[in-house]
């Protein structure tokens, strides 16, 4: 009888030990459909929301739509491919029309003027929203070449190489030269050199450099 019991407990713990890692297994493919970060070509990582996913499983033609952290002029779809668990989603990004920006109200690519991007819409927008935003290289990676004018005439004062435009207000100026637009300066990704970029103000809103926004023209800081 003894020696049955040592010839059984020794099998019944290997049989234990090798069911250990399919169960690890298991927890692993539940965490990843349970919101893993999913990186998509030329954006930060983006995770689509788990609650849209299992509400909508994304079949409505605005559901699962998101602004793009890094341009105004596309923005990030989430869809379920064939196989896929409920809860989980597949980001990817898709580009609006040339001189169309995400409008995030309305769920569509729109007009700059109705667009919901904080800085390059060129717009006034909530200071909350300009104040918040992580770094100038989260609005302005992925924009077309096109959008992005450059003056040489213009130089970025040093305390924003200083700063490193931790503050995205920080590194916006007025334009000396003309009262409906501004500045944007932004670091290189090695963070040596800074370039200035020139923005147009939305139709006749000028710029005021006090709330470092588009504004209507009697709040405008400009002297010109």
């Amino acid at each position: 009888m003894l020696l049955l019991r040592l010839l059984v407990v020794p099998a019944l713990f290997q049989l234990s030990a090798a069911r250990i890692p399919a169960f690890d297994k298991v927890i692993e493919v539940l965490s990843r459909g349970n919101g893993v970060e999913n990186r998509i070509r030329g954006a930060a990582a983006f995770q689509c929301p788990i609650n849209d996913v299992m509400l909508t499983q994304c079949r409505g033609e605005k559901d699962c739509l998101y602004p793009n952290p890094g341009s105004c002029n596309s923005y990030i779809q989430c869809t379920m491919g064939k196989g896929s668990s409920f809860m989980s989603a597949t980001p990817e990004i898709m580009k609006c029309a040339p001189d169309h920006e995400w409008n995030d109200k309305e769920k569509k690519c729109d007009t700059p003027g109705k667009s919901t991007c904080p800085i390059l819409a060129n717009v006034k927008a909530p200071r909350k929203m300009i104040l918040e935003a992580q770094s100038t290289d989260d609005l302005t990676q992925n924009s077309d070449e096109k959008d992005i004018k450059t003056r040489a005439d213009f130089v970025c004062p040093d305390r924003d190489l200083e700063t490193g435009c931790a503050v995205t207000s920080e590194c916006l100026h007025a334009d000396p030269e003309k009262c409906g637009s501004f500045y944007q300066c932004i670091i290189s990704e090695d963070g040596n050199t800074i370039t200035p970029h020139h923005r147009n103000c939305e139709g006749t809103l000028e710029w005021n450099d006090d709330d470092k926004s588009c504004d209507s023209p009697h709040a405008s800081t400009c002297k010109l």
